[in-house]
């Protein structure tokens, strides 16, 4: 399709020679998993933003309760460090939770990590090179923010990255 005459891209390829596209870079984006509806949001929004954008989509779980590990050891599971068996115990339970709304691709590709949700997502943000996060927005009293706290709330204030969070289930 011919340039019509003065458009502003005629008027640049005039003044500085043949204009380039800057093809933009996407970095991998980052999703906090959950056994919650409001996660699916996050999860089914940030594998679309990936996928629009051509770069990847990492899930990751975290396990707060240590004490999970240490049954499995005594289940007598075979397991080759604690995080291993957080892993064995905690997806099936994730994967119960969000079977009905998740694909098993996007299932299977959770990783689960031991340690606080935000700590654990910074940390895997700088492992990846992610600058941006995506959690699932939730509700809660007074009473359970003051005795649990948030983790959308704490990973917003503290994450380091941009932190975009999803309302609610699709």
């Amino acid at each position: 399709m011919p340039k019509a005459p003065g458009c502003a891209i005629e008027q640049l390829e005039r003044r500085w020679g043949t204009v380039k596209p800057t093809i933009l870079r996407w970095d991998p984006v980052l999703v906090g998993v959950d056994e919650s509806p409001e996660s699916v949001g996050a999860v089914l929004a940030g594998s679309r933003l990936a996928r629009l954008a051509g770069t990847t989509c990492h899930l990751v779980n975290a396990v707060q309760d240590p004490g999970t590990a240490f049954a499995g050891m005594v289940l007598h599971q075979t397991v080759d460090t604690p995080e291993h068996a957080v892993a064995q115990l905690a997806r099936p339970a994730l994967r119960s939770a969000l079977r009905a709304h998740l694909p098993p691709p996007l299932l299977d590709a959770i990783e689960v990590r031991l340690g606080r949700p935000v700590p654990v997502l910074r940390t895997e943000a700088a492992r990846l090179g992610s600058r941006l996060l995506i959690l699932g927005g939730k509700r809660h009293s007074a009473p359970g923010r003051w005795l649990a706290g948030g983790t959308a709330r704490e990973a917003v204030r503290t994450a380091g990255i941009p932190v975009l969070i999803t309302k609610g289930a699709p």
